[in-house]
């Protein structure tokens, strides 16, 4: 006689969901070449006890176009969030059946980054998601500050854009129109980008799902409190530093400024950051765009979160380039580059990289298990608070530290950014 055979843990296992990057428009849960070739799976994350999870949403166009054409169409008057709403849906099934797989419905942690990280914030705020989370992972997470664009924001800017560059801006019946094209003109319409200026795609506060700023419900304490791990790379927009035009000298440096921030802020930020202290103006803007919109983003989420709850909230910097690859090393401690850290890949770390790994997947999953990452033989990481400003810097000497002195948050914090949020 012969058969399937299944074996479940004896207890249930705390459950690690997996938010992807990909500015909301690319890239799947399976993996992608375009971030490091590595494989989204739970070959590192299992054997620590845990049930891994990953999954696909609508992107782009198709996950959240907002339009007035669709807001008509429903009741709320509202459109866009389509994604988020295919996030929703995928933490009620596995609140109602992860069981079966021997997880633990009262214990799923959602970890990601980029735009991963930026719909964890949003998601752990929405009325949709309460008793579905219970602890989080946010890395370098898009949008900055744990802030949206709104409603208005995403009818005005890619819904006329989208509309206009099909054909459909002056119908009758736009919806019906955008409808009568085919998939592939629908989704070429506007390309999704990867920069330092403000993302095409995204969830949008509608009143609905999203009821308003995340960071503005976290600070009201209208969100239920829950382990948080917030943090970036230390050099995370060095492959954008010239998406806001090329920075080549004083003058092209003083451009990119206020494209991105605004010429009200740019003469301030010039004094804060004189291209000449830097080895080129390039890195220059790579500094800057690395503080402004992740650095003093995380610490400022991170300040805000631990002042409004009881539970933890650890904040980290990855330090570590990629030292076993040549073409990769260059590149720098880049946005993404702990995916190889965490997943399995094309790339090889060094014996001394295999130990930092071991370190991330240790703190990872005993947050998950515990709601602290704490454990082992590991480096002691201590909570964050707006008194220590603690951080664990995670490299080749993975330790704790205090502020973020180089990163000139305190001054981050006095610079409005453009809208909609960078």
């Amino acid at each position: 006689m012969s058969g399937v055979r299944g074996w479940r843990p004896a207890e249930p296992l705390p459950v690690m969901v997996w938010l992807t990057g990909g500015g909301n428009h690319s890239l799947s849960g399976q993996g992608s070449a375009g971030y490091g070739g590595v494989t989204y799976n739970g070959e590192k994350f299992v054997p620590e006890g845990v049930v891994f999870v990953s999954y696909n949403l609508r992107l782009g166009v198709l996950g959240f176009l907002a339009h007035p054409a669709l807001d008509a169409e429903r009741p709320e008057r509202v459109s866009g969030n389509y994604g988020s709403l295919d996030q929703v849906a995928i933490l009620r099934w596995l609140k109602q059946n992860i069981a079966a797989f021997g997880g633990d419905p009262n214990k799923v942690f959602l970890f990601g980054t980029s735009a991963g990280g930026g719909n964890i914030c949003a998601l752990v705020t929405s009325p949709l998601t309460r008793g579905l989370i219970h602890g989080v992972a946010m890395q370098s997470s898009v949008p900055s500050g744990c802030e949206l664009q709104t409603l208005d924001d995403a009818r005005n800017g890619t819904g006329v854009k989208v509309a206009a560059a099909v054909g459909c801006e002056m119908a009758a019946d736009v919806a019906a129109c955008m409808r009568g094209k085919s998939t592939a003109e629908i989704v070429s319409a506007l390309p999704g980008t990867f920069t330092v200026l403000p993302r095409i795609y995204g969830p949008n506060v509608d009143g609905q799902i999203f009821p308003d700023q995340p960071l503005k419900l976290i600070v009201d304490g209208k969100y239920p409190p829950m382990p948080v791990i917030i943090g970036n790379t230390s050099e995370e927009t060095m492959q954008w530093a010239d998406s806001a035009g090329r920075v080549s000298d004083e003058a092209s440096y003083a451009a990119a400024l206020d494209k991105v921030f605004g010429a009200a802020s740019r003469e301030r930020i010039l004094v804060e950051y004189p291209v000449k202290s830097y080895p080129t103006p390039r890195l220059a803007f790579m500094r800057v765009t690395t503080d402004a919109e992740f650095t003093c983003q995380s610490r400022r989420v991170a300040r805000a979160i631990s002042k409004t709850q009881r539970e933890p909230v650890y904040r980290y910097i990855f330090t570590q380039a990629q030292e076993n690859d040549p073409a990769l090393k260059p590149a720098g401690v880049v946005h993404t580059v702990e995916h190889a850290f965490l997943f399995p890949g094309k790339y090889q770390p060094t014996e001394a990289e295999t130990s930092i790994q071991r370190q991330m997947v240790g703190y990872w999953t005993r947050m998950a298990r515990t709601g602290n990452p704490n454990g082992g033989n590991d480096p002691q990481w201590p909570a964050s608070s707006l008194e220590s400003d603690s951080y664990l810097e995670i490299g080749a000497a993975t330790s704790a530290r205090k502020g973020s002195v180089e990163a000139k948050c305190d001054f981050w914090d006095t610079v409005p950014f453009p809208q909609p949020h960078l």
